[in-house]
């Protein structure tokens, strides 16, 4: 048999990774983006000031367009995971404790409650999925006007 030692030291090993590896995607997403404009304007500044703003504003919307892009193909994948990790791990606990779902309405409050454990991840998702949207149509827009 464990004993309570034994079983927090457990408890630490099995939490999950996906939390802090999407939060720190997220994070780096932003940070990178703001990295790579800066880098845009600071070329622009230097070398192309001879060259008009929608040339500026081209290279910027290829270069959100190209990390968002690259970035949204790590996060949401890692998001989806996230949300099915936490899914089984309170599945779990539940069957861990001995707690049974009976009835219709237990079936809905587990529900709520893994949709509110899910909730960053949701976030996390739609910001960077609205984000490449906007991006795509600021690229759109680039393309028909400066290009």
């Amino acid at each position: 048999m464990l004993n309570k030692k034994e079983k927090s030291i457990i408890r630490i090993y099995e939490q999950p990774v996906l939390p802090a590896l999407a939060r720190i995607l997220f994070w780096m997403m932003l940070i990178l983006l703001i990295a790579m404009l800066a880098a845009d304007v600071s070329s622009f500044i230097r070398y192309g000031t001879e060259m008009e703003a929608g040339h500026l504003f081209y290279n910027i919307c290829i270069t959100g367009v190209g990390e968002w892009f690259i970035c949204c193909i790590f996060l949401v994948p890692v998001c989806m995971l996230g949300m099915r990790q936490n899914e089984k791990i309170y599945r779990k606990r539940r069957e861990e404790d001995g707690i049974t779902v009976e009835g219709e309405e237990e079936r809905e409050r587990e529900k709520r409650t893994v949709r509110r454990q899910n909730e960053t991840y949701l976030l996390y998702r739609k910001v960077c999925l609205i984000g490449l949207a906007v991006w795509m149509l600021l690229f759109a827009a680039a393309l028909l006007f400066y290009a």
